[in-house]
């Protein structure tokens, strides 16, 4: 009998690693990568079955929105049962929130699901259409982020700079267990979110009225502040963080390390709506926030509270 190879979905979305470069900088043209892609991949085909697909319209990803990403989750949905992978070609700017964003609203995820990217375009990058390749080939269940020929779960990667080499840094707690127990059931899709999540990031003249007004706004706030956990703590932001009637989850700027509670400030603070981030990226925690509210979940699910 002969054996079964793998059948495989790449969907182009569009960003910097499919765009052309032209007189004017890079843009997205339609077909233009898909016969790049399979002028290189056809040498492939006795190995594997590979479907190229692009979305209607191609963005680059500092377009991206919640409507894209529960766009790709529907593609995904629909031909789940037909395909064994699925690469999914993203730009780098926001290729973690749309990953963490697959990774939270679908559950049970029984096959591979990798995000791709380049800070160039391919034709431009020596190593381009070889990390392509080990995303065609890699088998590991679940959602990956593929950067410079690594493999990273979307919640703990952070972009840390403009540079195309060694431009993530990748926040993994130690002895994090990656889940195994994978089941025979059929995924479950997810689309109930909510956009209106708050990002404040903590600065020296930082305006209580504005933090005021988001918080207003907001169906939770993700805090971003220094070093460990500390913020700017007047009273009048002390008063606001133990009366809110949202969650807040507390997180930092720095991109290595964990949240954690051991100020006597922070201490003072102590509610039971204010969460630590732990070593998860803000894509990750925004995205996990917009789960638990549009589904009515516990966000101890997920974070710790201070306590």
């Amino acid at each position: 009998m002969p054996k079964k190879i793998p059948k495989i979905l790449v969907l182009n979305t569009g960003g910097t690693i499919t765009m052309k470069r032209t007189a004017d900088g890079l843009k997205n043209e339609k077909k233009y990568f898909g016969n790049l892609f399979k002028s290189k991949f056809y040498k492939l085909e006795d190995e594997m079955s590979i479907v190229y697909n692009e979305l209607s319209e191609l963005l680059d990803s500092s377009l991206a929105t919640f409507r894209l990403f529960a766009k790709i989750l529907k593609y995904i949905e629909k031909s789940f049962l037909e395909y064994d992978r699925f690469v999914i070609l993203f730009g780098t700017d926001t290729i973690t929130y749309a990953a963490c964003f697959i990774h939270y609203f679908m559950k049970n995820i029984t096959k591979p699901i990798i995000f791709t990217g380049k800070m160039l375009p391919i034709t431009e990058c020596e190593n381009g259409w070889s990390q392509l390749e080990k995303c065609l080939r890699f088998e590991t269940k679940g959602i990956h982020i593929s950067i410079e020929d690594n493999f990273y779960l979307p919640m703990f990667l952070n972009k840390l700079h403009t540079s195309e080499f060694n431009s993530f840094v990748y926040n993994l707690p130690v002895n994090y267990k990656t889940e195994s127990n994978f089941t025979n059931t059929l995924p479950i899709f997810n689309y109930k979110y909510t956009t209106k999540i708050g990002i404040i990031k903590m600065s020296p003249n930082i305006s209580f009225n504005t933090m005021k007004y988001i918080f207003l706004k907001s169906k939770a706030v993700v805090i971003i502040g220094y070093g460990s956990s500390t913020l700017l703590l007047t009273e009048k932001i002390k008063k606001l963080l133990k009366n809110s009637q949202i969650p807040i989850v507390i997180t930092t700027e720095c991109y290595l390390g964990s949240t954690c509670q051991h100020y006597e400030a922070m201490k003072k603070t102590k509610s039971d709506k204010i969460f630590f981030g732990g070593y998860h990226s803000v894509a990750s925690i925004v995205m996990a926030l917009s789960y638990c509210i549009g589904n009515n979940r516990d966000i101890c699910e997920f974070f710790k509270h201070t306590d």
